[in-house]
C-alpha cells in the first residue's frame, strides 16, 4: 500500500511538472515545418503563407481550430510575401506572381489583372489596396484592383505597409518612411530616411517602426522618433503587433520580445521555441501566433503576459545630468552598474543617428555638447546586444 502511494505521488509530481512546462511556453502547431513568411488572423481562421526555402514556391494554409489542424488552400510558383484583409476580401501578395483575392474565406482565389508582380507588402481598407513592390515602388488601387496608380514619389522597394485610420504608412528600403492621408494621392517623407522600415504597428496614440537593428516609437504620428528596443548586432525585426498596452516584436535571430508599457521596457519570451527566427505575428482574441523558419507556434496571450512585469527592472540604469541642458559645456551619463564595452547612440527628432560611441566602460560618461544642436535628442545605450537605457535630452 505504501509503495502504491509513493507511485501515485511520483506520477502526480511528474504530471504537475508537465503541466507547468506545457502551460508556460510556446507550443508548435501541426504546421510544424517550413518558413512562414506571413500570417493573418481573421475571425476564427488563421492563414499562413509557407515556403520551403526563400524565393521558392509558396503554399497557403488555413486553420479554423486554433492551429490544431491545417488545410492547404493554394500553391504558387512564387513565395507568398504578404496577407491582408478588407471586409470579407482577403488579399495575398507574391513575389513574382502578382496579387490574388478571395471572398469566401480562402476556398477559391482569383488573380487580380494588371496588379504588380513582385509584391513584398500589402494593406487594404474598403475598396483601396496598397501594394509595396520589390524595386518598382508603391502602387495603389481605389477600385479593388481594377486599376492601379503609382505613388507620386518613387519609393523603390517597399518592405512594409500599415493603415491606421485615415493614415497610410509606407516603409521602404533605405529611403525612409512615407505617409499619405488622402487615399494615396500624395505621399510625404516623415523620417527614418536612412533605414529599412521592415515592419510597423500603431494604435490611436503610438506608431512603431522596426528598422532592422532598432524599433522606434513616435508619439506624434511620425513627426519625431525615439528608439525603444535595439541591438548592436544586426538582428532583423520582421514583425510588430499591438494588443492594448502590449507590444509584441518578432526578431530574426533573437526570437520574440514583449513590452507591457507601449515599448518602454522589454523582455524576451522564447520559452519552448526551438528557433530564434520569428518572421511573422498574428493575434486572435486569446492567442498569439508566430511564424518562424520552423513552422507556426502559438501561445495564450494571458499566459504570455503573466509574470512579465516582475522581470522588468524599473530602476533606471542610466541617469543624466543636467537635463535639460542649459549653459553647460558637457552632459554626464551615470550608470547604475559599471559599463563594459557599451555603446551610445544619439538620434535627432527625425530618428537620424547623429552620434555613435563604442567601447564605453566605467560608471559614467561625459560628452561635449558644443556640437549638438538645440532641441530634443534621444539616446540609446547598448550592452551585450541589448538596450539598457533609452530616453531624451533637451538642449536649450
Amino acid at each position: 500500500m505504501l509503495n502504491e502511494m509513493k507511485k501515485v505521488a511520483v506520477i502526480s509530481s511528474i504530471l504537475v511538472l508537465l503541466c507547468l512546462t506545457l502551460n508556460g511556453q510556446w507550443q508548435q502547431t501541426s504546421l510544424n515545418q517550413g518558413i512562414i513568411n506571413c500570417l493573418l488572423a481573421s475571425g476564427s481562421n488563421v492563414y499562413a503563407g509557407k515556403t520551403d526555402s526563400f524565393y521558392s514556391s509558396g503554399y497557403l494554409f488555413k486553420s479554423n481550430n486554433n492551429g490544431e489542424t491545417w488545410s492547404q488552400l493554394f500553391s504558387s510558383l512564387c513565395y507568398i510575401s504578404s496577407l491582408t484583409q478588407s471586409d470579407t476580401n482577403i488579399y495575398m501578395g507574391t513575389n513574382g506572381c502578382g496579387i490574388y483575392s478571395s471572398n469566401d474565406n480562402g476556398i477559391t482565389w482569383s488573380s487580380i489583372p494588371s496588379a504588380p508582380l513582385n509584391v513584398l507588402s500589402l494593406a487594404a481598407d474598403g475598396s483601396n489596396i496598397y501594394a509595396g513592390t520589390d524595386g518598382d515602388g508603391l502602387v495603389f488601387s481605389l477600385d479593388m484592383g481594377s486599376s492601379w496608380n503609382p505613388a507620386n514619389v518613387n519609393m523603390y522597394t517597399v518592405l512594409s505597409l500599415l493603415i491606421n485610420g485615415i493614415n497610410v504608412y509606407s516603409g521602404t528600403h533605405l529611403v525612409g518612411l512615407f505617409l499619405s492621408d488622402n487615399n494615396g494621392a500624395t505621399w510625404n517623407s516623415i523620417g527614418l530616411t536612412d533605414k529599412d522600415i521592415t515592419c510597423m504597428a500603431a494604435n490611436e496614440t503610438y506608431l512603431f517602426a522596426g528598422t532592422g537593428d532598432t524599433i522606434f516609437r513616435s508619439d506624434d504620428l511620425g513627426v519625431s522618433w525615439f528608439p525603444v528596443l535595439g541591438f548592436s548586432d544586426y538582428y532583423y525585426q520582421n514583425s510588430l503587433a499591438i494588443n492594448g498596452s502590449n507590444v509584441f516584436a518578432g526578431i530574426e535571430g533573437n526570437g520574440f520580445s514583449v513590452s507591457q508599457d507601449f515599448g518602454m521596457n522589454w523582455v524576451s519570451a522564447n520559452e519552448g521555441l526551438t528557433t530564434m527566427n520569428v518572421l511573422s505575428i498574428a493575434l486572435t482574441d486569446s492567442l498569439v501566433f508566430i511564424g518562424t523558419d520552423n513552422g507556426v507556434w502559438k501561445r495564450p496571450i494571458d499566459e504570455l503576459l503573466v509574470g512579465i512585469d516582475k522581470r522588468i527592472v524599473h530602476d533606471p540604469l542610466v541617469t543624466i545630468f543636467p537635463n535639460p541642458v542649459i549653459n553647460s559645456p558637457e552632459i554626464r551619463f551615470n550608470f547604475r552598474s559599471k559599463f563594459e564595452t557599451g555603446e551610445l547612440y544619439l538620434y535627432d527628432s527625425f530618428g537620424r543617428q547623429i552620434m555613435h560611441l563604442r567601447n564605453i566602460s566605467g560608471n559614467y560618461l561625459f560628452i561635449k555638447n558644443s556640437h549638438l544642436s538645440r532641441g530634443t535628442l534621444f539616446y540609446k545605450f547598448v550592452q551585450d546586444n541589448r538596450i539598457i537605457g533609452v530616453g531624451k535630452i533637451v538642449i536649450e
